[in-house]
């Protein structure tokens, strides 16, 4: 019987080590910016901007003509720009 608790342990342990490893690589990446969830818009580009159960959802075009033939009456043209400063006037959440 405890040889089994051994093994068991052994297991958990050895899982512990790996989930932890894992999440300091995680961690790692977020902290060097590898990883991000702030969404990346291209400076001179223009978007089609819905938004979706509290969720901007985005569709890239390369002029604002293309955009605005694309547009419906729950979405809104953006530039790159607009949303880039929107962007970065945001307030972090933590």
């Amino acid at each position: 019987m405890s040889s089994k608790i051994m093994m068991v342990e052994r297991r958990v342990r050895s899982v512990a080590v790996v989930v932890t490893v894992a999440l300091v690589l995680a961690a790692g990446a977020v902290q060097a910016g590898l990883i991000s969830r702030a969404p990346s818009y291209n400076f001179q580009a223009w978007y089609l901007v819905t938004e979706h159960t509290g969720f901007l959802v985005t569709s890239e075009y390369a002029d604002e003509a293309a955009c605005q033939r694309k547009r419906n009456a729950t979405s809104v043209c953006q530039s790159g720009r607009t949303l880039i400063d929107h962007e970065r006037n945001k307030p972090a959440v933590r």
